[in-house]
This record gives C-alpha cells, sequence and structure tokens, in this order.
C-alpha cells in the first residue's frame, strides 16, 4: 500500500524558537497564519471531523511543516486532498498540470480541481463535515488559486459542509485596488471567475466572505484570521517563508513584478518562462535589446528601472530561441501594475512591428481575458495615454473599494 510521506531536515526538530525568515528587524511583528490559530484555538470544535483539505506546497507553518501531517496530529481525519493548479507540490507547469485523480494510499485520494466546474467539485467533496482551505494566493483576479476558492464556493452552496478559510497574506495588499473590474462578458473559470478588479486588495478570508455575499451563495463559512498582522506589511515583513506558489514565482521579487509582466501573456512576447528569473526577462527573438531599454528608461515608469539582456526560455513561447529584451527590476516605491503594464505594451506597440495580439481558436483575445475587459486592449490599439484607461474605469474601482470595507478583517 501506497504511504503518504513528507519528510523535513533534522535541524528542524531542534529549534529551539520560531525561524526568522529574510533579514532580522526589531520592528518585524510575529505573524501566525490562519494555520497555526486555527491549530492552537479550534481543535476542541473540530477534532474527529472528516475533512477535505484544499491545498498545496504552499500550506505549511513557520516551522516549514505541512499542514496534512499538523492537522492530522490534531486527529483530524483527512479524507481527501483537492489541489489546484501546478499540482500539490508546485513544480508541475502549465500545459501538462494532470487531471485524474490520484489513490495516495491509506484512504487518502487526491482530486485535482483546476477549471473544474462547481457541480463537479460539489461531487468530489459529498460527504466531508469540513472543507479546509489553506494555500498562499498572489492576489491577483487571473492567479488561478482565487478562481478555485471561488468556484469552491459555488460548489458549496446550499450543502451542509462547513468551509473553513486558513488566513494568509496577500502579497499585493500593500500596492491597493488595481487593474480594471471584471466585465461578465470575459468572465472565465480559468483565470477571470473572481468579481473584483485584476488586483482585488483581499486576503483569502476577505475574498470569501465578499464572495458569498455577493454571490449571494448559501453556505457556512469560517475564516480563522491571523494574528500579528496589517495588511501595510510587505510579504518580506511578515518574517513569513516564502514558498513558491507556483514555478514561475521562485522569489517575491518575481511575483510582484508578475504582477505587471502577466499581461504581456496576452501578446508574442516571453516572460521568461523557462529562465531563472521568470517575469523579470520580457523580450522576443525580434526585439533589440538596448533599443527596448533605452526607450522604456525614457518613460520614467514608477517603480521600474531596466537593463538590456538576451535569454534563452526553456519554456513557453520562444522555446529553445534567443531573445533580446530587458530584465525589470523594483526600485521600492509602490506602483500601478495595470499602468506599468500599459506603458510596456504601449512603448513595444510603438517601435516593433512585429508585436502582437494572441488569439484563440474562436477568435478572442487572451488579453482581454487576462485583463478582464476590452478597455485595456482597445486602449493601447487607439494608441491613448493611461490616464484615459484609468479615469474610464476609476468609478467602478472606487465603488468596488467602498463595497470590500465591511469584509476587511485587518
Amino acid at each position: 500500500m501506497k504511504k503518504l510521506i513528507f519528510t523535513f531536515p533534522l535541524f528542524l526538530l531542534f529549534c529551539s524558537s520560531a525561524p526568522r525568515y529574510y533579514l532580522p528587524n526589531a520592528d518585524q511583528p510575529e505573524i501566525a497564519t490562519g494555520l497555526t490559530v486555527f491549530l492552537d484555538s479550534y481543535m476542541d470544535r473540530y477534532k474527529g471531523k472528516k475533512a477535505a483539505l484544499v491545498t498545496n506546497q504552499s500550506g505549511v507553518n513557520s516551522a516549514l511543516e505541512p499542514n496534512i501531517r499538523l492537522l492530522e496530529k490534531k486527529k483530524i481525519i483527512v479524507d481527501r486532498i483537492l489541489v489546484p493548479e501546478h499540482g500539490l507540490y508546485g513544480f508541475v507547469d502549465w500545459p501538462d498540470s494532470p487531471s485524474a485523480d490520484e489513490d495516495l494510499g491509506e484512504g487518502k485520494k487526491l482530486i485535482h480541481i483546476q477549471s473544474l466546474p462547481p457541480k463537479k467539485i460539489r461531487e468530489k467533496i459529498a460527504g466531508v463535515d469540513i472543507v479546509i482551505f489553506d494555500i498562499q494566493g498572489m492576489g491577483m483576479r487571473c492567479y488561478t488559486y482565487i478562481s478555485e476558492l471561488a468556484a469552491l464556493i459555488d460548489a458549496l452552496d446550499g450543502t451542509s459542509s462547513e468551509l473553513i478559510i486558513l488566513d494568509r497574506p496577500n502579497p499585493l495588499i500593500p500596492y491597493g485596488v488595481d487593474g480594471i473590474m471584471l466585465d461578465n462578458c470575459f468572465k472565465s473559470r480559468s483565470t477571470s471567475y473572481f468579481p473584483g478588479p485584476m488586483n482585488y486588495a483581499l486576503t483569502n478570508g476577505e475574498a470569501a466572505l465578499y464572495y458569498k455575499d455577493v454571490m449571494k451563495r448559501n453556505l457556512k463559512l469560517t475564516v480563522i484570521p491571523m494574528k500579528g498582522y496589517s495588511r501595510d506589511l510587505f510579504y518580506g515583513q511578515t518574517g513569513l517563508p516564502w514558498i513558491p506558489p507556483s514555478p514561475n514565482l521562485p522569489a517575491y521579487k518575481n511575483a510582484v513584478i508578475y504582477s505587471a509582466a502577466v499581461y504581456l501573456e496576452g501578446t508574442n512576447i516571453s516572460v521568461g518562462r523557462g529562465t531563472p528569473d521568470p517575469f523579470e526577462y520580457i523580450g522576443a527573438p525580434w526585439i533589440n535589446a538596448q533599443q527596448l531599454s533605452a526607450d522604456l528608461k525614457k518613460l520614467k515608469i514608477r517603480g521600474f528601472s531596466f537593463r538590456p539582456v538576451y535569454f534563452k526560455p526553456a519554456a513557453s513561447i520562444y522555446r529553445g530561441q534567443r531573445c533580446g529584451g530587458v530584465q525589470i527590476f523594483l526600485t521600492g516605491e509602490k506602483f500601478s501594475a495595470c499602468e506599468n503594464a500599459y506603458q510596456i505594451m504601449l512603448c513595444l506597440k510603438r517601435n516593433s512591428p512585429y508585436f502582437r495580439w494572441i488569439r484563440d481558436a474562436q477568435g478572442g483575445y487572451g488579453l482581454d481575458i487576462l485583463a478582464g475587459s476590452d478597455l485595456f486592449r482597445k486602449g493601447l490599439e487607439k494608441d491613448i495615454p493611461y490616464e484615459q484607461i484609468r479615469n474610464a474605469s476609476e468609478a467602478a474601482r472606487e465603488q468596488y473599494r467602498r463595497r470590500i470595507r465591511k469584509y476587511l478583517l485587518y
């Protein structure tokens, strides 16, 4: 019989105090994620419950112990494990993500829920007492984990199973609400499912409370909040380890740059997938690196600096081809990811005759699905300044900011 085995460095067993990640700082707060709070304070209520656990490699405590083992130590019966895109260990990249259920032995099933419709998810979780959601997200509508959370809420609508969210920081909250609100004409199950702007500025727990209310879902929802967290903290200030939530976000800096560079995935520009620094590198075989770097520097894009680079992506578009482009550096200033993406793409469109949108088999634009609207793309096509895009979409963003206030936990 197969066994579910987790191995850890022996030195973790002998730590006399909680580890501190990144550089020590006297002002650095002690953050306890929802997982730690749940294990410390809620076991009397949930001990012996049959659970479906929605998680991946990011579901660890500050000592890097996995939630599966910790929950079972507390006598919660983890009956099945549901995993999002990239799988349980986070190393599988699209389009190779598995979809078939797996038998892990010891009475456990591994269920891949990426893009499953809510009806199918409902079938997969039938018979459990509780569903525990513990995943590190990225705070972007196009990042598929928030879509899985929303679909999970849809799946539990009208059922007796309780959904428990073990809250974690949203790495992009300090940058604020940003991007265009989702137009339902461009709603998709995978990347544009959550009804908010691209950067929705909510933790998983807050997002669940908002989604349940705005979509009028009927389920028992419990959010286990973090302790010691405030929404002005950058992830590097939390003292928590950065566990790459997916293969192409190996470090926090990649994740922050990703919030802008991801828009380029709706074009024929490589975002450096398959390089040591995905999303920091952008380019194409037909780009003059020095010229692009000089053109972008002239724009004085807030929060970003650029240097010319040449690279060969090992995955996705232009795999194995030499690309010219730029490496994006963070300067430390807060910025609008939507605006920075627009400025970069406008520069590429103006200066290269080979720049193109990517279209699907039905003729739709990938950028529209990513942005959640065709306003972004049409603005670029008409060569209009970003200020007009911002002004045209600001009323909807402000309405969203007002609406989410009552769901904020920190």
